[in-house]
């Protein structure tokens, strides 16, 4: 019970170390209301927590409800490519909640909407420059197939509805 560290047996694969680490608060030792999850994946050769380009991880930072992940952040980094994604998660620690955020540092897209099963079904895309300027916006919904069904662009938004979620993004 209360707060804790545990730093999981760390495995080899593929001349990669996978390490793993829980930092929060536990009841009847289990995980449960906050803490933060971190997935490490170095080359075997490289001082621990040194290279951060080379590195790949993958860290949760939030609610914990009977070892799930509830309400947080998820953040992830995969050689070049980072991702972000704010908002709820269901009891098999899949992306899923209303008004979540996901931004693509790599595309420099950040998405605002709704998240089923790890699937955006609707929500806005806003796109942009390498100054942090917006440069698109743009509404959109999926199908169950994962495949833009509807989509309006920054003109065809009603302004209170665009003004609403630029507040929020």
């Amino acid at each position: 019970n209360k707060q804790g560290f545990y730093e999981y047996q760390p495995k080899t694969k593929n001349n990669r170390l996978l390490s793993e680490f829980y930092f929060g608060v536990w009841r009847d030792n289990q995980k449960d209301d906050h803490g933060v999850y971190l997935w490490l994946n170095e080359d075997v050769n490289a001082v621990p927590f040194s290279d951060f380009d080379a590195a790949s991880f993958d860290c949760y930072c939030g609610e914990i409800t009977n070892e799930a992940f509830s309400h947080g952040t998820y953040m992830s980094k995969k050689g070049e490519e980072y991702f972000l994604y704010h908002g709820g998660f269901n009891s098999s620690n899949e992306k899923h909640g209303d008004n979540c955020f996901y931004y693509n540092a790599t595309k420099d897209e950040l998405m605002f909407g709704n998240v089923r099963h790890n699937k955006y079904i609707n929500g806005f895309i806003a796109m942009f420059d390498e100054d942090g300027k917006m440069t698109h916006i743009m509404q959109y919904e999926y199908d169950e197939n994962g495949n833009i069904k509807q989509n309006k662009q920054k003109e065809e938004i009603e302004e209170n509805l665009l003004g609403n979620v630029c507040n929020n993004m």
